[in-house]
């Protein structure tokens, strides 16, 4: 069985992802929600809910709206599935989402994470090249096969991960809170003691990005410090987690940061100029004072790909523009 684990801290419901839970016939999941909203819309969507045998349905009501990673955290409790998906309450499910997802679940039972093709929406629509060449359906050693790590899109939307994994993971760290579903802590950190992945080349699991989702980029790079300081400790992947947090600093945050829709909100750490260029001169002193001979020593950076080519150098915030169209499948 598959937990699907949400969390609604607005006044807004959207009854099209309600409307998608209700559209999963014939397979039996479980629905936990994590919400401080007592309205009465929610209210009559969690009755008709009620009224599905094959939904089995918790509800957490909290008396304050709690971060991402500890409704994360709040849910793996309770989840009685073997697997679990964080879900985005603004993005429906297509109607085959969970007779698909155990299926695949069911014939690959021993995975501790699967990812799917990542497809990106909100912001505008957006599939981006491969970044790597994984055999789909394939169960892959991590400790044999490393590279899963430092090509795994850095967003945990478009995962599904072990139960078992997740509730270990929850208890061996303090997580950096923040609002927005970007966030990597708790992604990496199921990497970081996953034992078997597999990438699926279907883009069932959209990833949403509005502007209200910008991460502030002062605990993007908390983040990043502490998954490293982790990785370290445990003499792991150093050279996976190093390639995927220059990816990340230098392509992602760089094309969501200079995207024009995500930028029509008033930025709450200074004008959009001067924070480009903060988070350029950050990702400068990045590369000079903890990296300071990744081109020439990280074995990724020697593999043949246009990511390779474009981290090869630092590229100034009137670059930016062109990430998404570079890296467009």
């Amino acid at each position: 069985m598959i937990s699907i684990i949400t969390s609604i801290f607005s006044n807004d419901i959207s009854k099209n992802f309600f409307s998608s839970i209700l559209e999963q016939k014939k397979e039996t999941f479980e629905l936990i929600i994590l919400t401080n909203n007592i309205s009465s819309m929610l209210a009559n969507k969690i009755n008709e809910i009620e009224g599905n045998s094959n939904i089995k349905l918790q509800v957490i009501f909290t008396t304050r709206k709690i971060g991402f990673n500890e409704s994360i955290i709040e849910g793996i409790k309770l989840a009685k599935g073997s697997h679990a998906v964080i879900a985005n309450p603004e993005e429906p499910l297509s109607k085959t989402f969970v007779i698909d997802a155990t299926k695949i679940i069911n014939n690959n039972k021993e995975v501790d994470i699967f990812e799917f093709k990542a497809s990106f929406k909100g912001f505008e629509k957006w599939t981006p090249k491969k970044r790597c060449n994984l055999k789909p359906n394939y169960p892959f050693l991590i400790s044999e096969y490393p590279k899963i790590v430092a090509f795994s899109f850095p967003f945990i939307s478009n995962k599904i991960f072990k139960v078992s994994l997740a509730q270990f993971v929850s208890n061996k760290t303090t997580y950096i809170e923040t609002n927005t579903h970007l966030s990597m802590q708790f992604l990496y950190m199921l990497f970081l003691y996953a034992n078997i992945y597999m990438y699926v080349d279907i883009p069932y699991l959209g990833i949403l990005i509005k502007k209200e989702d910008l991460p502030n980029y002062l605990n993007f790079y908390k983040e990043w410090k502490d998954i490293s300081s982790k990785y370290f400790l445990e003499n792991k992947l150093l050279q996976e987690i190093e390639y995927s947090q220059i990816y990340s600093t230098e392509i992602m945050i760089p094309a969501l940061y200079s995207h024009k829709r995500l930028l029509t909100v008033p930025i709450r750490f200074g004008t959009t100029k001067n924070l480009s260029f903060k988070i350029y001169e950050k990702n400068n002193r990045l590369r000079i004072q903890n990296f300071p001979s990744f081109k020439y020593t990280n074995k990724y950076m020697l593999l043949n790909l246009l990511e390779t080519e474009y981290l090869n150098k630092s590229h100034p915030p009137n670059e930016w523009s062109r990430i998404l169209k570079i890296f467009r499948e």
